[in-house]
Formats: structure tokens, C-alpha cells, sequence
């Protein structure tokens, strides 16, 4: 659709996407593998005959994890994960074809000191070239109870670091690309407990909030906009909800 100032328009986009995905998974005894490789193709062709303009852009991605679970060790169980990344664009704005390599570790342990808890630790650490990520511990804990098989109630707890590796177009776009972009990096954190009684009624509660520094935004700079890292973001809530049914 055109803009409000112009009546009309003509200009024209058709997207083109593929999706592959091959997984394989394997369970031995007390040990469970998995394998999984994604292929990601995506093409815009976008055209305006007002200003002669017919540009395509190829975007493609190659992601590939490796998980080995461990859970042989009574109360414990033990997670390695090793990920790898390829990212490819050809888009005009950019100047030039774009490629970057992404790799991730990740480790985590889980442990249940009783039935109806559970205490989870997670360490990611990734690199995109040969940038670092901030180190990214995640923990959370889940308790749940039953009375009389009528109430339930369970309570979760969830904390981590996170972080975001700027976007192809926030490194490369022409005029605006900045280069020099740090990652983003913040906390989350979220508390939230649930009551349900039988299947006839259910009410949940939930805390958030998150805390991140380089926000990245793009700004005018006067002739164009350009990404920068800005901006301290604090924010914060309650989320509530409720169902109900009944049975005749």
C-alpha cells in the first residue's frame, strides 16, 4: 500500500522461502544423542517501476546442534550441547555479499532433590567470527503439588543473562550499516505461580522483568537513519490470567 502522502502506488514485493530440517535422535540405556542440521532460504525480489528499481536479495542460513544428555547419576542429569552457524546474504544495500560463522557451547545440570522439584543450571557461551558473547547463565526452579488430587498449584522460577548479536542489516546496510555495534546484553527474570482446581478452574500469576544495556536502536543522524547502541531499558509487569469451564 503507498504511503499517506502519495494516492497511489505500484510497487510490487514477492517473498520465496524454503525450509529444510533433518533430525536424528537416539537413546542408549542412560544416554540420549541428538542431531539436528537446518537449511533456511530466503528471497525478495522487490520492484518500483516509478524509480526503475528491481533489486533481489538472497538470504541463506546453514544451523547445525549436537545435544548428549547423561542421566545416570540418580538425582542428577547432565546436557552438552555444541552448535555452528553459517549465515549468508546478498543484498545490493549491503554492497557486497555478506557472510559471518556462529559457534555456541552450552552446558547444563539438572537436579530433582525430590519428586516435585526441580533445579535447573545452564552456561551458554557463543561467538559470531571472532566476537564473544557475554557469558549467559540461565537457572530456574519448578515446584509442584498436589492436594487430594483436586488442587494443584505450581510455582516456577526463571533467571538468566541474554544477549542479541546485532543483525546483518544492522552491520551492513548501505547508507546507516554501523560495523561497530556491541551485542546486547541484559537479565530476565520471571516468577509465576498457578492454582487449578480439578479441570473446572485455573488462575495464574506471573512476575517479569528485564534489564538491558546497548539496546540497539536506529536514529536519525539528519540525511538517514543509522543503528546505534543507545539505550539503557528497564521494564517491568504483571501478566494475569484465568479460565474457567464447566461440564454438563
Amino acid at each position: 500500500p503507498p504511503v499517506i502522502s502519495k494516492p497511489l502506488g505500484k510497487e510490487s514485493q514477492d517473498d520465496y522461502s524454503i525450509r529444510n530440517m533433518l533430525m536424528w535422535k537416539a537413546k542408549y540405556g542412560k544416554i540420549t544423542t541428538s542431531i539436528t542440521s537446518a537449511f533456511l532460504h530466503d528471497v525478495i525480489r522487490y520492484r518500483n517501476p516509478e524509480i526503475t528499481l528491481d533489486e533481489r536479495s538472497i538470504m541463506q542460513a546453514f544451523r547445525n546442534n549436537f545435544a548428549f544428555t547423561y542421566d545416570s547419576l540418580r538425582k542428577f542429569s547432565v546436557t552438552v550441547e555444541a552448535g555452528y552457524d553459517f549465515e549468508r546474504a546478498v543484498v545490493s544495500s549491503y554492497g557486497m555479499g555478506r557472510q559471518r560463522h556462529i559457534g555456541r557451547l552450552v552446558g547444563s545440570v539438572k537436579y530433582m532433590p525430590v519428586t516435585n522439584l526441580v533445579l535447573l543450571l545452564k552456561l551458554r557461551q557463543s561467538v559470531y567470527d571472532k566476537t564473544l558473547s557475554p557469558f549467559a547463565p540461565a537457572f530456574m526452579l519448578s515446584y509442584n503439588q498436589s492436594l487430594d488430587n483436586d488442587h494443584k498449584f505450581l510455582l516456577t522460577l526463571n533467571a538468566s543473562r541474554t544477549f542479541r548479536f546485532p543483525t546483518l542489516n544492522d552491520l551492513y546496510w548501505v547508507p546507516g550499516g554501523n560495523p561497530n555495534l556491541k551485542p546486547e546484553k541484559g537479565w530476565d527474570g520471571e516468577l509465576s505461580a498457578r492454582y487449578a482446581y480439578k479441570y473446572y478452574f485455573s488462575f495464574t500469576a506471573t512476575g517479569f522483568t528485564k534489564y538491558i544495556t546497548n539496546w540497539i536502536q536506529w536514529t536519525s543522524n539528519g540525511s538517514y537513519w543509522e543503528p546505534r547502541n543507545v539505550k539503557r531499558v528497564f521494564t517491568r509487569g504483571v501478566e494475569l490470567q484465568a479460565w474457567a469451564c464447566t461440564q454438563s
